[in-house]
């Protein structure tokens, strides 16, 4: 079942009747992916925004090793694209289902350029865009300031800190697995676990699967 229009930020106070006529208008694709599939490589060549509507994804950073970095998740209504990333090699990175999705592909090029009839509902679609780049930009600086840190405790704290301060609660539930995790903030799976353990015998955090509670934050 395909999520509604509401659940992507995109088209946030624009009307059903509207949105089906801006993808008419856009002559936009919707294509299915098996989990683990590639879903798009970001490069030079192509200007998709893309739109889950059904399933997960994750942007993934592939380093020549083989080794990657998860840079971000994408769940029903998520947008993805080029656009959003500034990165020294665009090939590195790509779009992969974590699970079986439909993804619908609007080109950049004519979602930015206004139609003749210069539709509120267009004026209303850039706005939304713009809030979006936005949001990513922080997004990124979160990951970052993750990343940033030198130990796997000191970004493991960094990022369940994070995801406290955004549910306004000690409790949370991950987004991703604990192998997604381990790739979000860069780090060895094995060796994580193991400061996962230490982080729970030490009562700094309860973990059962992908629910977390923080008991105390680590000295700043």
């Amino acid at each position: 079942m395909l999520c509604p229009v509401s659940c992507s930020q995109l088209f946030s106070d624009i009307s059903q009747d509207s949105y089906k006529k801006m993808m008419a208008c856009f002559k936009t694709e919707t294509r299915k992916y098996s989990r683990g599939e590639t879903i798009c490589f970001y490069d030079s060549r192509k200007r998709n925004v893309g739109i889950v509507e059904s399933g997960k994804a994750v942007v993934v950073n592939t380093f020549i090793s083989g080794s990657q970095t998860i840079l971000e998740y994408l769940t029903c209504g998520s947008i993805f694209g080029e656009i959003f990333y500034f990165h020294a090699n665009m090939e590195s990175i790509s779009v992969i289902a974590a699970e079986d999705s439909v993804i619908r592909f609007l080109d950049y090029d004519h979602l930015l350029k206004s139609c003749h009839n210069a539709c509120a509902h267009h004026t209303q679609l850039i706005q939304n865009l713009f809030s979006i780049v936005s949001c990513k930009a922080s997004e990124l600086s979160e990951h970052i300031d993750v990343l940033s840190h030198r130990t796997i405790r000191e970004k493991l704290m960094a990022y369940f800190m994070i995801q406290s301060s955004k549910n306004d609660s000690p409790s949370f539930s991950l987004p991703f697995t604990l192998s997604s995790l381990a790739d979000y903030i860069s780090v060895d799976r094995s060796a994580m676990m193991r400061e996962i353990k230490k982080l729970k015998d030490d009562g700094i955090i309860e973990i059962s699967q992908k629910d977390v509670k923080l008991l105390k934050r680590l000295p700043q």
